[in-house]
């Protein structure tokens, strides 16, 4: 339930920005970066858990190294794109959140671009849980979980 949550907040929040570019800079900078950062810090406890029950116990120190190596980079490379893609003006003809074209449509539609990437992987994980909890539920009908 809680990457649930974290990964609803990211992708509302991203998006949130997007349709808050016309109310003004503290509604777009200030108070819709808050939905996604809720988001964010809500994650990271429920996504380790996740990672060390679907490894044996012996596993769970590479998996945490590699789950924390995934999390440090992935934001470097969200950055890069997504600014690439602000700076080069791509996707600048107009927006869905009410933005005429322009600068602010870029930066809108990219939010957008985002959140629905975001809200993307929390399809996949919807659909695939059961399949990643699988180990851990069998060796509980096992009895062999601590």
């Amino acid at each position: 339930m809680s990457i649930t949550i974290a990964l609803s907040m990211m992708g509302l929040g991203l998006i949130a920005v997007a349709f808050f570019i016309p109310m003004g800079k503290v509604w777009a900078l200030a108070v819709a970066p808050c939905i996604y950062y809720f988001g964010t810090s809500f994650f990271y406890s429920p996504i380790v858990d996740s990672a060390t029950l679907t490894v044996p116990a012996e596993e769970s120190g590479r998996v945490l190294g590699i789950n924390d190596l995934v999390q440090a980079i992935t934001g470097s490379i969200g950055v890069a794109v997504f600014s690439g893609m602000m700076s080069s003006g791509f996707m600048s003809g107009g927006s869905v959140a009410g933005i005429s074209a322009g600068s602010a449509s870029t930066y809108a539609n990219v939010f957008i671009v985002g959140g629905i990437v975001v809200l993307a992987a929390l399809v996949i994980y919807l659909v695939f849980h059961k399949v990643i909890y699988s180990r851990v539920n069998n060796e509980k009908k096992n009895g062999s979980v601590n």
